[in-house]
């Protein structure tokens, strides 16, 4: 019987492990900070399912994982910096840019 009972009680708080978090128990900002990672990254940090990750993401406004893009915009941040055009390989130093022009933290907070 005592063997029964440890081995129902083991397996009853090894699934409760295995279910991870409540969807409700994650704030907008907590979801803003795994930006930086992948989508199954952050969905493993936040010890979530990757469904459950894409349903938050349409609760709190967010239509589409932003890692690739904000890596994309980061890179070509970058690339100016140094003062390369890749698509031209030129020097953007001689190149005028428009006065509404975002600035590189508006495009990284977007």
């Amino acid at each position: 019987m005592l063997l029964w009972f440890l081995r129902f009680y083991c397996l009853t708080n090894y699934s409760t492990l295995l279910q991870g978090r409540l969807a409700a128990e994650i704030t907008k900002e907590e979801l803003a900070s795994c930006f930086n990672m992948p989508s199954e990254e952050a969905a493993k940090h936040l010890g979530i399912g990757l469904t459950v990750l894409k349903r938050l993401c349409r609760k709190f406004g967010v239509p589409r994982w932003p890692y690739r893009m904000r890596r994309s915009v980061e890179r070509l941040i970058k690339n100016v910096e140094v003062g390369v055009r890749p698509e031209l390989g030129a020097s953007v130093a001689s190149c005028v840019l428009p006065d509404n022009v975002c600035t590189a933290t508006e495009l990284t907070t977007k």
